[in-house]
């Protein structure tokens, strides 16, 4: 009776842990899986959802986190450099680089013992500046044709002289270059910085121009030099009192005019200038403004 009721249990137990292991079986073949899917963020089918439990149901899938880069550091961006600022900065260098060459040379440095070529440069501008030629009136008054036959001498000494025409002398393969970098660099104006002061005002500049083109001493002084740097002047000069002219600044009342179409002539027999036509083109629009000026 005893053994019977011990065999009956013992097959109860074995029953029991049947049952249990198939529904563990099935829970792990059927909800784990998708439960796990769920945990690692991956989409489960409609088909695998109907698997799973109340309890799995309700757990909410976690989203892969994505690590966001570190924020790019700042760029300093450096202010826009405009055009025109540009253009200043490059005549000031190509004035500076020319002084520079100058005061490598051992003639010129001959003539400086002691200075730098910038310096000098800087002290003969101040006092061209200081003592401005009489641009007119040399009919009228006798006093101011001498005063202009003179005024270099009058103005600068010896020694700033002696400079000058070392450098045209030492400098005629690139005259043509240079001159325009004097042009460029004399007719910045008041747009472009001059934190020294070194560049002369436009009406200065104005009356040495006139000077050379409509005074008997200014004239002296010109056909005194090199044709080619006469006619380099010349031509300059006329660029900067047309400029006076249109903006209304052409105080001595200066008729460049006559000069125009002489200076065609002259700068067309030399082929040797490297800049020619270019001269030629611009004082055949100077004499156009001119004539059409004389019409209206």
């Amino acid at each position: 009776m005893t053994t019977n009721k011990k065999t009956r249990v013992w097959w109860w137990f074995l029953l029991a842990v049947a049952v249990l292991s198939g529904l563990a079986y099935y829970f792990y073949s059927k909800t784990w899986p998708d439960l796990e899917k769920a945990l690692i963020g991956e989409k489960v089918s409609p088909v695998e959802q109907e698997g799973l439990s109340q309890e799995s149901v309700a757990v909410v899938p976690m989203e892969r986190q994505k690590i966001s880069p570190l924020p790019p550091a700042e760029k300093v961006i450096p202010p826009q450099v405009t055009a025109e600022q540009d253009y200043c900065a490059k005549t000031e260098r190509d004035l500076a680089d020319f002084l520079q060459y100058l005061n490598e040379k051992k003639q010129i440095r001959r003539l400086l013992p002691g200075m730098d070529v910038p310096v000098r440069f800087r002290q003969i501008i101040k006092k061209l500046e200081a003592r401005p030629p009489v641009p007119g009136g040399e009919g009228i008054d006798p006093k101011i044709v001498i005063q202009n036959m003179y005024h270099f001498f009058r103005v600068l000494n010896r020694k700033d002289i002696l400079l000058i025409k070392e450098v045209i002398r030492s400098d005629q393969d690139t005259l043509e270059a240079t001159m325009k970098m004097f042009y460029d660099w004399l007719m910045l104006g008041d747009e472009c910085p001059d934190p020294e002061h070194v560049r002369p005002s436009l009406p200065v500049l104005y009356r040495y121009t006139a000077f050379f083109l409509n005074t008997t001493g200014g004239r002296a002084y010109l056909y005194r030099r090199t044709p080619s740097l006469r006619l380099l002047v010349s031509y300059y000069c006329l660029l900067i009192i047309n400029e006076a002219d249109k903006t209304g600044k052409n105080y001595y009342g200066v008729d460049i005019f006559p000069f125009i179409n002489p200076l065609i002539e002259e700068i067309s027999r030399y082929p040797d200038f490297q800049f020619q036509s270019e001269y030629i083109s611009n004082l055949n629009k100077m004499e156009s403004y001119y004539s059409e000026k004389r019409h209206t």
